[in-house]
C-alpha cells in the first residue's frame, strides 16, 4: 500500500479543473467538513494568491490501497500499570494481578499505597512470584484494587535473560465504500442568462462536490462497516466506531476547566504524541473560550487555516490540542448521545483518508445518453477511513 504522491501545481480557482493529478482536493467551504479538510491537507502548503492557489508537499494524510478489504494495525504500547486482584499479606511471596503479562522478568513492582517495592522473581499467567521489600522499603498487606506500577528489571549479575515478551501485532480491518454524486443541467438551463445567477453546468459541478464532501465528512465519523456480497456493496465504518470504549468520557452537562484538563491528561493526551487534533461542537468551543486565558490558547500556524479552517491551540504542561469547529456535530441534536455535544480528540498521525487504487476522487463530464437534451456529469470516490491504535484518541460527551 503507498501514499498519494503530490507534485507542486498551479491553478486557477475558478477554472474547471478543482481536482489535480495525485492529490490534489482544492478545498472549497472546507468550513462545511472539517475532518476531510484537516485529513486532505496535513502535509501540504498552500500558498494563495488572489486567483491562483500554489500546492505543494505531500498528503500525509491520504492513501491508496488496491483492495477494497484493508487492514489496520492496533497495537499500542504497553501498559506500565496494573492492578492487584487478590489481596496479599505482609509475608506473602506471590501477588496476582490483573495482567501478568505485563510484567517482565526481575521487575520492580511498586505499590503507591503502601510505598513497597517488591521484585518478581518469576511470573505464570497472572500470578507473580515476589520478594518482598526490597530497594529499601518495609512490607505491608497488598489489598485487592491496588494499583502495581511496573518499573524496571532488576537482574543479578552474570544472569540470563528472561523470556521474550511477544505479542503478535493485532489487525483491524476496514471496507472502501463507493460514493457517487451526478450533476448537469439541460440545454436551455444552461444557455439562460439572468442577472446576478450562475446556471453554468461548471458552477453545479463545485455545488455537488460540497455536497458530496459533506455528506462523506458524516460517513467518516458515524459510518458502520459493513459487506453485502449480493450485489457487491460496501460500508466504511467511521472514526468513532473505532476509537477505544475506555477513552469515551461523560461530563453530564456540567464541564469545567478543571474537568476539561483532567480529560485531556487522562485520556486524549495519556497515550503517543502530546499535540493532537481537537474536533469539536460549537457548545464546547464556546465553553472552551470562556474560561481559557490568552497564555492556554494560540492561533495555530497550521497550514490548513489558509484553507479557511479557523484552528486554536490549547496548551497545558501535558501537551496540546488544535482546536477545529466541526459543524456536522451541530447537526445531530437527538438522541441518547448527539454529536451536538461532542468532541473528539484524534491523533492524526493514526488517522487516514483511504482511496481504492482507482478510486481516487474525480469527476467524469459528459456521461449523459445520447439523446439527452443537456449535459451531465458525475463525481466519484471509492474511499475508506483508516484509525490505528485506538487509544490514541479519545472522546468528551455530554457538553
Amino acid at each position: 500500500m503507498s501514499e498519494v504522491r503530490a507534485t507542486a501545481t498551479t491553478f486557477n480557482i475558478g477554472s474547471d479543473e478543482i481536482i489535480r493529478s495525485v492529490s490534489k482536493l482544492v478545498m472549497i467551504e472546507p468550513r462545511r467538513y472539517a475532518l476531510m479538510g484537516m485529513l486532505h491537507s496535513q502535509g501540504l502548503n498552500f500558498q494563495i494568491e488572489p486567483s491562483v492557489v500554489n500546492v505543494t508537499g505531500s498528503p500525509i494524510s491520504v492513501k491508496i490501497v488496491s483492495n477494497p478489504k484493508f487492514e489496520m494495525q492496533r497495537d499500542t504500547i504497553e501498559d506500565i500499570k496494573t492492578t492487584v486482584t487478590t489481596e496479599a499479606a505482609a509475608d506473602a511471596t506471590s501477588l496476582v494481578v490483573a495482567d501478568g503479562g505485563l510484567i517482565p522478568k526481575y521487575a520492580l513492582l511498586y505499590i503507591p499505597r503502601t510505598g513497597e517495592i517488591v521484585r518478581a522473581t518469576a511470573v505464570t499467567a497472572n500470578t507473580a512470584t515476589i520478594a518482598r521489600a526490597t530497594s529499601g522499603t518495609t512490607a505491608a498487606i497488598i489489598l485487592a484494587d491496588d494499583d502495581v506500577i511496573i518499573m524496571d528489571s532488576a537482574y543479578s549479575e552474570n544472569e540470563v535473560s528472561g523470556d521474550i515478551s511477544f505479542h503478535n501485532t493485532e489487525f483491524d480491518f476496514n471496507y472502501t465504500q463507493i460514493s457517487r454524486e451526478p450533476y448537469g443541467n439541460s440545454r436551455t438551463e444552461q444557455g439562460t442568462v439572468k442577472y446576478g445567477i450562475d446556471n453554468s453546468y461548471d458552477r453545479k459541478k463545485k455545488f455537488s462536490l460540497i455536497k458530496l464532501l459533506r455528506r462523506n465528512n458524516g460517513t467518516m465519523w458515524l459510518g458502520g462497516r459493513s459487506i453485502d456480497t449480493s450485489i457487491n456493496y460496501r460500508t466504511t465504518g467511521g472514526v468513532l466506531s473505532f476509537i477505544d470504549t475506555d477513552n469515551v468520557y461523560d461530563v453530564n452537562g456540567s464541564l469545567t476547566q478543571a474537568e476539561f484538563e483532567y480529560w485531556m491528561r487522562k485520556y486524549a493526551l495519556a497515550y503517543n504524541n502530546t499535540k493532537k487534533t481537537l474536533f469539536a461542537c460549537s457548545k464546547l468551543i464556546e465553553r472552551i473560550t470562556s474560561w481559557a486565558t490568552d497564555k492556554q490558547i494560540s492561533v495555530s500556524t497550521a497550514q490548513v487555516v489558509s484553507l479557511g479552517l479557523s484552528v486554536k491551540t490549547y496548551h497545558t504542561a501535558w501537551g496540546d490540542l488544535d482546536i477545529v469547529y466541526e459543524p456536522y456535530f451541530d447537526e445531530i441534536t437527538s438522541g441518547a448521545n448527539p454529536l451536538s455535544t461532542y468532541g473528539v480528540c484524534l491523533d492524526l498521525s493514526f488517522v487516514k483518508l483511504v482511496y481504492f487504487v482507482n478510486g481516487v476522487l474525480k469527476a467524469d463530464d459528459d456521461i449523459q445518453e445520447n439523446d439527452r437534451d443537456g449535459r451531465k456529469g458525475e463525481w466519484l470516490m471509492e474511499f475508506g477511513v483508516q484509525v490505528d491504535n485506538p487509544k490514541s484518541h479519545a472522546i468528551i460527551r455530554g457538553v
